[in-house]
């Protein structure tokens, strides 16, 4: 009876070495970049990942003001941004925290109301699903302001009641 315990403890510490060697499997290699700052007026319904297999690419699942979503591993440019405007508004928002996050080229910077990709003067190829967002009872936080703000191919589109940085049809 005793041996039979010991053997049964040690499978479930082979099977529980074998899972958290599985997990380490996933990730992918990277940093996330830093979490955004945005005020706080609305609410993400859910996490868009919990782990880095479920992102494209070489994207992360990377913690963001509670929530997590896919990014691309953070990345400095070289280069310097341009000289900080006086804030315009109080609620301030972020739509970069890495350079890693901005289309190629621009650099993540502290714009009039947050940080964005500057500077920002081309549209990407190709057409968003959804043409306008939608007015909403409750806004919703959106994820970028411009193309520039979304990584490689990807174009800042509508997407229910915010923007989103998505593959273009």
């Amino acid at each position: 009876m005793y041996t039979g315990q010991i053997v049964m403890f040690g499978l479930a510490l082979l099977l529980t070495t074998v899972i958290v060697i599985k997990a380490d499997d996933d990730e992918k290699p990277g940093v996330c970049p830093p979490e955004r700052y945005f005020t706080p007026f609305s609410d993400i319904p859910h996490d868009k990942c919990t782990s880095d297999k479920e992102c494209e690419g070489d994207k992360k699942c990377c913690p963001d003001n509670g929530y997590k979503f896919c990014k691309p591993p953070a990345e400095e440019r070289s280069g310097e941004c341009p000289p900080a405007p006086k804030p315009e508004i109080k609620n301030r928002q972020d739509f970069c925290s890495s350079d890693s996050e901005c289309a190629a080229g621009p650099k993540c910077c502290f714009g009039s109301n947050g940080k964005t990709c500057l500077p920002c003067d081309k549209v990407k190829a190709g057409n968003c699903e959804q043409t306008e967002v939608f007015q909403c009872f409750v806004p919703e936080r959106s994820f970028c302001d411009t193309d520039c703000s979304c990584p490689n191919d990807e174009k800042c589109c509508p997407k229910d009641c915010h923007f989103e940085c998505q593959k273009p049809v």
